[in-house]
């Protein structure tokens, strides 16, 4: 008997570690009763873990509770970057990121979570020495008593635990999504999304009209289908359907955002100019100054600058994917480029190619990085130069700075390719060194004395980081225009997305939303007029835009619009911000934000289950009804990989 009660203390004691591993990593300093419940309903099955592991023999047993305590104290860790960064936790669908987040968690600050694991593994070691060696077996009746009970207790929690909402409803409690997120135990919300918690509580399950959007997908991808369904009729959302001056509409019953050209296709231009995009990588406009960003302001002055601007996305291959086609990946978690590959759609690389133009993209990471290897080709790319072509030409790991080649670096290695082409090129130049968590060793380069030394400030750093991208921004056009090539060529320079970090109460939780998604963006044709454009306008106008410029036409189903050049469009239009479990709209003046009270501030307001709205004018307020229906046919293409 006393042997029986010290091993059911001793399971206890350990059936408690996740406890104290998420007290080490900050979940439970804001938590609630529901955090609390989940975690001893988690805290129960570990129990119950431990039961069974005590049939085994004492090294295997051993082996579990240190595998078992290094495992959440990894995932506890991987948990509270993904949560700072994107306002959520781990899902079982994140895990089809499984290869970035394990190429991304070396760029992290792991020292505490390695210092709990080799205490981990000191104390398992100890045990295994010590009490684990009077461990005493449960008689399979006790043994199946002591896995029960808790097993009961740890189902009866998680069932009070999906009260929650219905209480805070009932109780007529504020659901502010992102709170109600960091409120959960991050292990209990992985398991609440995994097949097995999906198949147990078949409120989870997808709806019928999930279901039926996959059917429908599906036919569109065979080229079966005759006509769309009618929830996702243009008819749904004409509104935000704009004109596109020198294509003409044909609404199409299987592709309602088609346009086609209205005079036959000339693929013979003269004078085809060549095109460099620079994507900066987490560039906000917040932070465009003259002590950090003085660069990219001068080569503003001599662009079309376009001072409201919006990325459509918080990752940088979804913010791509909207650049280069003009499309939003409606997939909120995992993007579309890692759960699909392959776009069947046409993109600005794929048109160029018609018109004769070699297409390359250029960055300093590793092309398996977001599927780049298999997603970039199928946007219309033929060169992908990557970290592995780096590598090839005699570049070392010793060169790093952050995830990879350093911006100096790769800029010139681009410049050195454009010099060797004879017929016109689109280059993309995706850039790598200002990423987070932006704590870098910057080599010999030199910070002016503005900007605070490395410090454990992430805002701090972050703008110290900006500061050295933008420089390397500098040598560059300085040296791009000294190239025979420069003024045959259209250069556009924008932020991929903003990244969570602000300076310290100089920013309203409204107003981070919009920071996080506003980016710099211009565009520099030489020999022409500079101008600065100060309505909202997105990435997806980008690749309508060039073509504007090269006056081609080309049958497309962009959602943006041409913003200069032959054919462009000054209406106001539909712009998406995709975080990672919601999103927002802006249309003109009118802006709609996720957990947010935008009636706070006293303007016409509207609050919905998606977002609150500031009203600029009441005929916004159809725009916003037709977002929901046009978001849902979006979701859809994206099922059906933008099969035009």
């Amino acid at each position: 008997m006393q042997a029986s009660r010290a091993t059911v203390y001793l399971f206890t004691a350990l059936s408690l570690t996740p406890l104290a591993i998420f007290i080490l990593f900050g979940f439970y300093l804001n938590s609630d009763i529901y955090f609390q419940i989940d975690t001893l309903a988690l805290c129960c099955f570990v129990f119950c873990l431990l039961v069974l592991f005590n049939y085994c023999k004492r090294f295997v047993f051993t082996a579990f509770v240190i595998c078992a305590l290094t495992s959440l104290t990894i995932f506890a860790s991987a948990s509270r970057e993904y949560l700072d960064f994107y306002g959520l936790y781990i899902s079982f669908e994140s895990l089809k990121l499984y290869r970035e987040l394990f190429l991304a968690i070396k760029n992290f600050n792991s020292t505490p979570a390695l210092l709990f694991i080799l205490f981990i593994c000191a104390i398992g070691v100890t045990l295994h020495k010590t009490l684990f060696k009077k461990l005493h077996r449960f008689s399979w009746q006790k043994g199946i008593l002591s896995f029960l009970i808790p097993f009961m207790i740890g189902l009866f929690l998680i069932s009070i635990h999906t009260t929650r909402n219905d209480t805070n409803e009932l109780l007529n409690l504020t659901n502010d999504g992102k709170k109600d997120v960091e409120l959960e135990n991050p292990l209990m919300y992985f398991f609440r999304s995994t097949p097995i918690a999906l198949w147990l509580f078949p409120e989870s399950k997808d709806s019928a009209a999930e279901n039926k959007a996959k059917v429908t997908a599906k036919a569109l991808r065979k080229n079966t289908l005759v006509a769309l369904p009618e929830e996702y009729s243009s008819q749904n959302f004409s509104q935000l359907i704009l004109n596109y001056p020198g294509l003409e509409y044909k609404n199409s019953n299987v592709n309602p955002l088609a346009f086609y050209p209205s005079t036959p296709l000339t693929l013979n231009l003269p004078n085809k100019k060549n095109i460099i995009l620079v994507v900066l990588e987490s560039s906000r406009f917040k932070e465009l100054s003259k002590e950090i960003t003085p660069n990219l302001l001068e080569i503003a002055k001599e662009s079309f600058w376009f001072t409201n601007n919006y990325a459509t996305s918080r990752a940088t291959i979804k913010s791509e994917q909207a650049i280069l086609c003009s499309s939003i990946d409606g997939n909120l978690l995992t993007p579309f480029a890692r759960s699909e590959g392959v776009y069947r759609g046409k993109c600005l690389p794929h048109i160029l190619k018609k018109h004769g133009y070699t297409t390359s993209w250029f960055h300093g990471n590793t092309k398996e990085f977001y599927n780049r290897e298999v997603f970039h080709p199928s946007l219309g790319f033929d060169n992908i130069y990557s970290k592995e072509s780096f590598e090839r030409d005699g570049y070392s790991d010793a060169q790093d700075i952050g995830w990879g080649v350093p911006d100096p670096i790769l800029y010139d290695t681009a410049l050195n390719y454009f010099d060797q082409q004879s017929s016109p090129f689109f280059a993309e130049i995706l850039t790598l060194s200002n990423h987070q968590p932006f704590n870098w060793d910057y080599k010999e380069f030199e910070f002016p004395t503005h900007l605070k030394e490395l410090d454990d400030d992430i805002y701090n750093n972050y703008q110290r980081s900006l500061y050295y991208a933008d420089v390397a921004l500098g040598k560059f056009w300085r040296k791009l225009k000294q190239k025979a090539f420069y003024r045959q060529s259209l250069i556009v320079i924008t932020g991929d997305h903003g990244v969570p970090f602000y300076p310290k109460d100089t920013v309203s939780p409204i107003d981070k939303f919009e920071v996080l998604f506003k980016v710099p963006m211009l565009i520099h044709v030489p020999n022409s007029s500079p101008r600065q454009i100060d309505t909202a306008r997105s990435h997806l106008d980008i690749a309508p835009t060039l073509l504007s410029l090269l006056n081609i036409s080309e049958e497309n189903s962009f959602l943006g619009r041409p913003l200069i050049g032959s054919k462009s469009n000054d209406e106001k239009r539909p712009i998406f911000l995709m975080n990672m479990d919601s999103y927002g709209f802006i249309y003109g003046a009118t802006k709609c934000f996720p957990k947010a009270d935008m009636c706070s501030r006293g303007a016409n307001c509207l609050n919905e289950k998606r977002f609150s709205c500031a009203i600029d004018s009441s005929e916004d307020v159809k725009a916003i009804e037709q977002s929901l229906h046009l978001m849902k046919y979006l979701k859809l293409k994206t099922l059906a990989a933008f099969t035009e």
